[in-house]
């Protein structure tokens, strides 16, 4: 009975709380949305009231959404009070703590903890929350990353400080959670048994490290056994460690001797500038910038020199409008030691492709769409292709649909290719340019618009690529001034040794040279030419009136 009468108490008090947090007023809401007011070009900001709905800076009595998809918030200065959804219903972009930032997370105001006083970075969408060196968040009741099914939270912490005070929760309700401690101390007053839920959700522990209240230690070790918690993006040992005196546990992890350990970018506000750095590693990091996180995302490499110095990498940007940076596993673009690179012909074109032959050209025999005339030995494969980048051939399957080819002249089909090349390691291309094409117009204006395909795939996913001529079918005697008129052309007109991604060589462009030696439909180059054609390339003043190029010249197959 006594038993009893607690239960009916609690349940009577709990009954008695709720009525009473539901007489409380609503907290207001307010979005981040810069774009959302065109009359003012916007800092991003938070304290800025043009980048919030209603021009109203979220403080007590707030609950402040991110959820448009905008631009990265960044907070520098002592804000908050308010309660914090990233991710809300949309993409909820970057939230930045940085240098000098200090963010009060929840809004119990109201009255009423578990309304109004949780922080939801990833609610029901994508969001983020990155804490820099120097800045400082304390969560005011319960942190959720990546709650609900269909979220995905990211936190982030490269220095500074962050406390939370309720529960602290990864992939609660069925979403994904990521955590990355590369730097400072993220505190937890409480820790759960199911702390850390979700397929893919994870702790891992760089630099930093995680100070939970009371022993702890038994728990941790069960998600460090599981994979849930890891040290160094999973190369590193991580360590748990209980302090009576202290009464807590602390979670660090060690760096594998055998393992460079994975860089992270840092981001710090600057006004008006962004200062973005990571550490310098033995595997080449790209710096890469896109504008938009919904799929399907194209990232760009970024031209902007990075300046080394005490093992920092660091590129400091205008603040731009609605910009993500990360870092991509790129391919070191300045030797060709330790390259396995591929020939990429891109010389497949079909009709309405958009390019100037307008022709099924190098899929079919005279043109002909029909299976006799077949050039390939395999169809390709089109499976993540769309239609848009699909054409239809009269050649039908077996269930009737009809047999569909892609085109080099599409962009998004060569940007795939290159995410294939960076997803299975394979570093870059050698473009295949024939001289034979570029006389004719047509062509011409198809293997430059090639070009530009493979510049922007390379960019994209951090691979490389260098022009390869193929001079086969070239008469001996236009071959010399085709190659060198050319060759000034995409260095002075298409710019493509300005590209991050162009290969160089102890200093000097890459270009390989194929076919010298063949006697091709009776054009034999002599050895005489070759040597001219080498020579010229790797005299001064082939690439921006300066140095010479790297030259391969092949003559055997």
């Amino acid at each position: 009975m006594r038993s009893l009468r607690k239960f009916c108490g609690g349940l009577l008090a709990l009954f008695f709380l709720g009525a009473g947090g539901l007489a409380k007023a609503q907290l207001t809401a307010t979005t981040w949305n810069p774009a959302g007011n065109p009359t003012q070009p916007s800092d991003y900001i938070w304290t800025t009231p043009g980048n919030w709905s209603g021009g109203i800076v979220p403080a007590h009595g707030y609950k402040a959404y991110f959820n448009a998809g905008a631009g990265p918030c960044v907070v520098s200065n002592t804000v908050g009070g308010c309660q914090l959804s990233i991710g809300d219903g949309g993409p909820g972009g970057v939230l930045i703590i940085t240098n000098g930032g200090s963010l009060s997370a929840g809004d119990n105001t109201a009255g009423n903890n578990d309304n109004y006083a949780w922080t939801a970075i990833g609610y029901s969408s994508t969001g983020e929350m990155d804490i820099e060196s120097g800045g400082a968040v304390t969560f005011n009741y319960h942190l959720w990353i990546g709650l609900n099914p269909g979220a995905i939270g990211t936190f982030n912490m490269n220095g500074g400080t962050a406390s939370v005070a309720g529960v602290f929760g990864l992939g609660f309700s069925g979403g994904t959670g990521i955590v990355h401690i590369n730097g400072g101390v993220l505190s937890l007053s409480q820790w759960a048994a199911n702390a850390i839920q979700g397929s893919g959700s994870m702790l891992d522990i760089g630099g930093g490290s995680v100070v939970i209240a009371g022993n702890q230690v038994a728990s941790v070790n069960g998600f460090i056994a599981s994979g849930k918690i890891t040290a160094y993006g999973g190369t590193g040992t991580v360590a748990c460690i209980y302090n009576g005196t202290a009464n807590s546990t602390t979670i660090t992890g060690t760096k594998s001797s055998s393992a460079s350990g994975n860089p992270y970018l840092s981001i710090q506000l600057t006004t008006p500038n962004l200062t973005l750095s990571w550490p310098t590693s033995s595997i080449y990091y790209g710096l890469q910038a896109t504008t938009n996180l919904v799929s399907p995302v194209v990232w760009r490499s970024l031209t902007n020199t990075a300046v080394t110095t005490n093992g920092t990498n660091e590129v400091t940007l205008p603040l731009s409008q609605t910009t993500f940076f990360s870092l991509n596993h790129g391919v070191d673009a300045t030797t060709m030691y330790g390259k396995l690179l591929m020939g990429y012909q891109g010389w497949f074109a079909c009709p309405n492709d958009g390019s100037a032959p307008n022709q099924w050209w190098h899929w079919f025999h005279n043109q002909t769409p029909t299976a006799a005339n077949v050039n390939t030995d395999f169809l390709p494969d089109t499976s993540e292709s769309t239609s848009n980048e699909l054409f239809n051939t009269p050649m039908t399957h077996s269930d009737g649909s009809p047999v569909q080819l892609d085109s080099s002249a599409v962009a998004a089909t060569v940007l795939r290719h290159f995410r294939w090349m960076q997803e299975n390691q394979l570093d870059g291309v050698f473009l295949q340019r024939f001289l034979s094409d570029l006389s004719s117009p047509q062509f011409f204006s198809f293997r430059n618009q090639v070009t530009a395909n493979v510049r922007a795939g390379a960019e994209a996913y951090g691979r490389v690529f260098a022009i390869m001529y193929d001079v086969s079918g070239q008469p001996t005697n236009t071959l010399v001034s085709n190659i060198t008129n050319d060759w000034r052309y995409l260095v002075n007109t298409m710019h493509v040794t300005n590209s991050t991604r162009y290969l160089w060589h102890q200093g000097k462009p890459v270009v390989a040279i194929w076919g010298f030696g063949f006697n091709d439909g009776g054009h034999l180059a002599s050895p005489q030419q070759a040597q001219t054609v080498i020579d010229w390339f790797q005299s001064p003043g082939r690439h921006r009136y300066g140095r010479g190029a790297d030259v391969l010249a092949h003559t055997t197959k």
